[in-house]
């Protein structure tokens, strides 16, 4: 499937210079993407009713007043029954869980999508929306009012602390004892709700917080204390396995784009 600005759906460069990426896709009333994959995660908004996602032998809506969340290596297809457009956001970034979601979109991300997506916004602009559009990502994907976050209060209470202190150590006895848990209850939630351990949230949530202080171009060896870790090495093990790069390469691809847009304001 080919996006409006004539881009490959299936294209795996659609991320190689950048952290985020905004596409449009016209669609026609029944028209069938065909199955494929990215190696990183997507977001599919679309305003209007109709527009759907095959995953598999499944077809899961895309709220129109919301967003579809597919993590990389998810297997989908972009579908409809009417007429309408797609927008996808591309990014590369830790996630709270691996599992599909719906996501609630609010007024300012929805206006960024779109601005991003036209095609009369400027180089410079459009590199300046993005940056705000990751980050707004971030806070959607971690917040207590995301479909991604897990339905129990205890729960998602502790997973805003540990969004907004990452390099927090706080045990997870402790964790559990402010919110009114034993430890055990604690890890069956996480297991339950969230497939994963809390360790396994703790780490997601640092190596995204490292994402942004990449793109905002801190040395490297001064973010791993910043985001909990008590090594360089520790952290770059994390973030690989995560990510799959170093953040070195990250953060090198990030200041490409910038010098890329630089040059062609020129």
């Amino acid at each position: 499937m080919t996006a409006q600005n004539g881009q490959d759906v299936w294209h795996e460069d659609i991320l190689d210079d950048s952290a985020i990426a905004v596409l449009s896709y016209p669609i026609g009333e029944m028209q069938r993407d065909q199955l494929h994959s990215h190696g990183y995660h997507q977001i599919a908004m679309c305003e209007q009713p109709g527009a759907t996602l095959l995953l598999g032998s499944q077809v899961v809506s895309i709220p129109w007043n919301g967003a579809l969340l597919v993590p990389s290596g998810t297997d989908h297809a972009l579908t409809s029954e009417t007429r309408c457009v797609i927008r996808c956001i591309y990014f590369k970034a830790a996630l709270p869980s691996t599992s599909i979601g719906s996501l609630f979109l609010n007024r300012l991300t929805k206006e960024l999508i779109k601005e991003i997506s036209t095609s009369y916004v400027t180089e410079r602009s459009r590199r300046l929306m993005e940056a705000c559009l990751y980050d707004q990502i971030g806070q959607l994907l971690w917040s207590s009012g995301s479909g991604m976050m897990p339905p129990s209060r205890s729960l998602r209470v502790i997973c805003k602390h540990i969004f907004d202190t990452p390099e927090d150590d706080t045990p997870v006895a402790t964790l559990a004892k402010d919110a009114g848990l034993s430890e055990r209850s604690l890890r069956r939630l996480a297991r339950d709700e969230l497939g994963c351990t809390i360790s396994q949230i703790r780490t997601r949530c640092r190596i995204y917080k490292a994402t942004q202080l990449l793109q905002a171009g801190v040395p490297v060896k001064l973010i791993a204390a910043d985001v909990g870790y008590q090594s360089n090495s520790a952290f770059f093990s994390a973030f690989r396995e995560i990510m799959g790069m170093s953040p070195a390469r990250f953060q090198a691809e990030c200041a490409a784009s910038r010098s890329l847009s630089h040059l062609r304001l020129k």
